[in-house]
């Protein structure tokens, strides 16, 4: 009568008390055959007649178990009962998907995954179709022969008649990449001459960094003027992987590089001027160019944490090969054709393993052995990168705000949940997990090459942490629904 009050429209019962093997084998047999897919007849019938087994011990067992239903309903399959521990699994798994996705956000947010998004974010730049070389370029380089031929610091005298031989061609914009603080003789009055009438030069110089009496600054040239100066410092990650485009940064009251212009961005805009396209402020945090605004990152921007905030800075979109390169020595003997000068932006600059001008970029890790990009290459990439995006040839590297990466991780925090509730077998379960993490990574890359830098690594650990956490939890529950057998027991 107790039972009858409870409603439970199917059950299974012994006739009389049973020693606890008898029931034990009972249960064992029943489950096997029951969770196969069989219907509950027949696993009970299959089940009696494995207990005949144990009729020597306990006479008449095959005879005790019976069922009692309600004949109005139809049994249920173990199937269906498995749906129903899924329901109510289905809340817990969102439950823990809200919980991982904070932890993984607070731990983001307290810098412990910079390291792994800024190694992805390589990966990513790394994995990219290459764009081609920006043919508008050319470098000019001094390598180790010339250094070799003409001396270290290269002298003024060779300056002026590399200079005079580019004019010849006419190029749009030349962009002097070494530091000429002081006379390099022979030859200084020619060059400051030519630095100092010639407006389509673009000087170089070094601002101040605070705190660091190593970096106090390095001079322009004398007589070059402010608009036609820019600064050559770069921002490195804490890896020392260059991946950020220092733009723009106003200089100390005392520096002796008293321009706010990066050199690739004067460079640049230079070239713009005369397609006429010029820099307009938006806000304090955008400024318009061309056909893109350009929007200063944020401290916590991306995979970053508490970044160097001086400055206008973008992330830096690299070309795996940026520009044509030819040594001062082709140049000044005749062998570079005019049209890769004309109406072109020249940069020279010396990649010498004696200048010490080298920094690790994305491609690094992709050379063997590992290769590090002189500063005239990266200069050089970002004045490709301003230009292309001015242009609407290919889009500024962005990230999404806050609130749009917590929920593009919880997103991925769900399904990582939904597959654990889904997929039954561990089997499946890995491959499911194995096939989500796959399709995040191709999502991630697919947005990289668009332009959107969004949040790799958190993602994949909320999906992972959050599948297995539930995959966990739904074994003791499991375990004791099987047991109770929910319904029929």
């Amino acid at each position: 009568n107790e039972l009858e009050q409870l409603h439970i429209p199917h059950m299974i019962i012994m006739r009389e008390p049973v020693p606890d093997l008898v029931a034990q084998q009972f249960l064992q047999y029943f489950l096997k055959v029951f969770a196969s897919g069989k219907s509950l007849y027949l696993a009970v019938q299959e089940a009696r007649k494995k207990l005949q087994g144990l009729e020597d011990q306990c006479p008449c067992a095959s005879w005790l178990p019976v069922i009692c239903q309600n004949p109005a309903t139809i049994p249920p399959t173990w199937q269906q009962l498995r749906g129903h521990h899924q329901n109510y699994l289905l809340p817990s798994a969102l439950i823990v998907s809200v919980v991982v996705t904070i932890l993984v956000m607070v731990i983001r947010q307290l810098g412990m995954l910079q390291l792994w998004e800024l190694k992805a974010f390589d990966q990513l730049m790394r994995l990219r179709p290459n764009p081609g070389v920006d043919t508008r370029l050319l470098v000019v380089e001094a390598k180790d022969a010339e250094i070799k031929r003409y001396g270290y610091p290269l002298p003024d005298q060779t300056l002026a008649q590399v200079l005079d031989k580019l004019e010849y061609d006419q190029p749009r914009v030349i962009g002097l990449d070494i530091f000429r603080e002081r006379p390099r003789e022979p030859g200084h009055q020619a060059l400051s001459r030519q630095l100092q009438q010639n407006q389509k030069f673009i000087a170089l110089c070094s601002a101040r960094v605070a705190n660091n009496p190593e970096n106090s600054g390095i001079k322009p040239p004398s007589g070059v003027p402010e608009s036609r100066l820019g600064f050559s410092n770069i921002m490195p990650d804490p890896d020392g992987i260059i991946r950020r485009h220092l733009v723009f940064m106003h200089p100390y009251h005392d520096d002796p590089c008293a321009t706010d212009h990066s050199f690739s961005a004067r460079v640049a805009l230079h070239y713009l001027a005369q397609e006429g396209i010029k820099a307009k402020t938006i806000a304090i945090n955008k400024i318009g160019l061309g056909k893109t605004v350009f929007k200063d990152l944020s401290a916590n921007a991306g995979g970053y944490h508490n970044r160097d905030y001086r400055g206008f800075q973008v992330l830096l979109n690299y070309r795996e090969t940026v520009a044509r390169r030819v040594t001062v020595t082709e140049l000044l003997e005749g062998k570079v054709k005019p049209e890769w000068v004309t109406d072109k932006i020249v940069v020279i600059g010396i990649t010498a393993e004696i200048a010490k001008d080298y920094h690790p970029t994305p491609y690094s890790a992709l050379k063997w052995p590992y290769q590090e990009m002189p500063g005239v290459i990266i200069h050089t990439q970002m004045v490709s990168q301003m230009i292309s995006a001015a242009l609407g040839e290919r889009p500024l590297l962005s990230v999404w705000s806050v609130w749009a990466e917590l929920f593009w991780v919880w997103g991925w925090s769900i399904i990582g949940g939904t597959i654990a509730w889904r997929c039954g077998r561990m089997l499946y379960w890995g491959l499911a997990i194995i096939t989500a993490t796959g399709g995040l990574y191709l999502l991630c890359f697919g947005l990289f090459t668009l332009g959107v830098w969004v949040p790799l690594v958190p993602s994949a650990l909320a999906l992972v942490a959050t599948s297995g956490i539930v995959v966990v939890y739904r074994k003791p529950v499991g375990a004791i629904t099987a047991l109770a057998l929910g319904r029929i027991l």
